[in-house]
């Protein structure tokens, strides 16, 4: 905005012979200023001035349409969700049982597996133990059995000995004098085969 009149700019840059009337010798002028038509430069800034007016007017207009929009989409947001809230109430409350329920059975069935698992810990140490005193006995069963074979084993070749001795001493003192060994061999046969040692 042009505060001064353009015909006042005009006469400040007159010479001042001419705004005295007077027939001296003009002046020279010190000050040289270019002014350009206040139509056309004025008109544009007056015309982008109002422009930016209507568009932060429109601006304004706009923002406040919105907030009032989301003021209503916010209320009838918040009224279907406590509608649902209230639908909703009771599936929540038996979720929350059915939940603590979970729960319950999950620490019954932990408990019970671990007092299964210590019982069955408890067993296969018994096991364990047992199976060494089985193992144990058995070594011993196989010592006892040893010593009993060899004990038969003795006693079976002091039987045979035995045996023999009397075999072989009744054949020496058998009836005619002879023995079982000289007629199997006057018949020929040899030896009895029991009696090889």
């Amino acid at each position: 905005m042009n505060l001064i009149p353009s015909e006042a700019v005009l006469v400040a840059l007159l010479p001042a012979r001419l705004t005295t009337g007077s027939t001296a010798v003009p002046q020279a002028v010190d000050t040289v200023v270019a002014l350009l038509p206040p139509q056309g430069l004025h008109a544009a800034t007056d015309v982008a001035a109002l422009v930016l007016i209507v568009l932060l007017v429109a601006m304004f207009v706009g923002i406040l349409y919105l907030g009032v929009g989301f003021l209503r989409t916010s209320k009838r947001t918040l009224r279907v969700m406590e509608d649902y809230r209230m639908d909703l109430a009771p599936v929540l409350d038996r979720g929350r049982a059915v939940a603590e329920n979970l729960e319950f059975m999950s620490n019954v069935a932990r408990r019970d597996f671990e007092r299964l698992r210590a019982h069955l810990d408890g067993l296969a140490e018994r096991l364990g133990e047992a199976s060494s005193d089985l193992e144990d006995r058995v070594h011993e069963f196989n010592a006892l059995l040893e010593v009993v074979q060899g004990e038969a084993e003795d006693l079976f070749l002091d039987a045979a000995a035995t045996v023999r001795g009397v075999q072989t001493g009744a054949r020496e003192l058998g009836p005619g004098g002879t023995s079982a060994e000289e007629e199997a061999e006057a018949r020929g046969n040899g030896p009895p085969e029991s009696l090889e040692p």
